[in-house]
């Protein structure tokens, strides 16, 4: 399948501020079906966009240590960049269709906002 791929940098140009941190888990095919497994694969990072009007989006780090010890412990208008950044557009939902973006880095970091 050909999948588009964006400039992912100039989608999400700007402030990016940390909201949330997760794990995402490993996926094993099983006969024929995906079945999640308890391996963490990687964490991915909710933040908002200053510059895109707050807009919310969500970026996967495949084998990596989380950024901080667990969500609480993300200081509040943590400011973020990612090292690596790709994405690619797809489309998503179910009665009403509509072309989404993901997105996955290398890396992480906190942006020092002096």
């Amino acid at each position: 399948m050909i999948r588009p791929i964006l400039n992912a940098e100039e989608t999400i140009k700007g402030a990016k501020i940390l909201v949330n941190q997760k794990p995402y888990f490993l996926y094993i095919e099983e006969n024929g079906s995906r079945k999640k497994t308890e391996t963490v694969a990687g964490y991915s990072y909710e933040c908002v966009a200053i510059e895109k009007q707050f807009e919310r989006f969500n970026v996967k780090i495949e084998h990596s240590k989380p950024l901080f010890q667990d969500s609480k412990a993300i200081p509040q208008n943590c400011l973020v960049e990612f090292i690596g950044l790709t994405g690619s557009a797809y489309v998503a939902g179910d009665s009403y269709k509509y072309v989404a973006c993901s997105f996955k880095a290398e890396g992480i970091e906190v942006v020092d906002d002096e």
